[in-house]
């Protein structure tokens, strides 16, 4: 679902403080465990913010493509100073694995205020795609000519489907049809949805070039992991033994 959309514009609204963590037992290892994921008992109090703690304005927990979208986006339209802490090693986020599909119609959402928005978000990657690749100069990987198939096997869910009125494009194609697109599918196939209005980006180049526009607005990048949240004091501890303070937090870090 984090695909269907420019992120950054959907997270707007939801810059606010964080709630305090009370500390985890001394034995507990949850390093594993996303600051997100967390429970109040599994994050670390960071110590109250004092004067020699570096204050932020607004900083965000998280470098993958929710994280950096955001920042991004913040970065046109305010004069407050933005920072993203994201780890190290990003080889393993969730951005870099993820599909790309830019695709409601495909995932047979029903009808209702998720579908109206990633309907909308879906419309919106053209222009997305058209800013982010003149300003960096780099690739994102859009495609929106083609269209998706959703293959359809006798009496499973996309067999039985009914396309949402007013959704799209959606199209049944017969078993011979939807091989004449597609003529690797398997066997057992009776047939397929086509819905050409869906479409899909490179996640990796979306992540890379945002990466760069963010670098370009002047977003500063923090490498490091997170180990510590106080929403009280505001304040973010790293496993370096730095502390950040900040006016406004934002945790982006995903599922991991």
């Amino acid at each position: 679902f984090v695909m269907y959309a420019p992120i950054g514009l959907l997270l707007l609204a939801f810059i606010q403080p964080i709630t305090t963590f009370t500390p985890p037992l001394p034995t507990q290892d949850r390093s594993h465990v996303p600051v997100w994921k967390m429970a109040s008992s599994d994050l670390a109090v960071s110590p109250d913010a004092s004067a020699t703690v570096p204050k932020k304005s607004i900083l965000i927990i998280g470098g993958g493509l929710s994280g950096l979208s955001l920042a991004y986006e913040l970065s046109k339209c305010t004069q407050r100073s933005i920072t993203v802490i994201s780890r190290d090693n990003e080889s393993n986020i969730a951005s870099l694995a993820a599909a790309g599909m830019l695709a409601p119609q495909s995932e047979r959402l029903p009808k209702g205020p998720l579908l109206d928005l990633c309907l909308q978000s879906r419309e919106a990657y053209a222009e997305y795609t058209a800013e982010i690749e003149s300003l960096t100069g780099l690739s994102i990987g859009y495609r929106c000519n083609g269209g998706f198939i959703a293959p359809a096997f006798s009496g499973d869910s996309v067999e039985t489907f009914a396309p949402v009125s007013g959704s799209g494009d959606a199209r049944w194609l017969d078993e011979v049809q939807v091989r004449e697109l597609e003529p690797r599918l398997g066997k057992g196939v009776v047939g397929g949805w086509w819905f050409a209005g869906d479409a899909s980006v490179d996640s990796r180049l979306l992540h890379r070039a945002l990466d760069k526009a963010c670098d370009l607005q002047g977003v500063e990048r923090v490498k490091a992991s997170v180990t510590s949240v106080n929403g009280a004091s505001k304040t973010v501890g790293l496993e370096d033994g730095r502390c950040f303070k900040a006016e406004d937090i934002v945790i982006a870090n995903g599922s991991w």
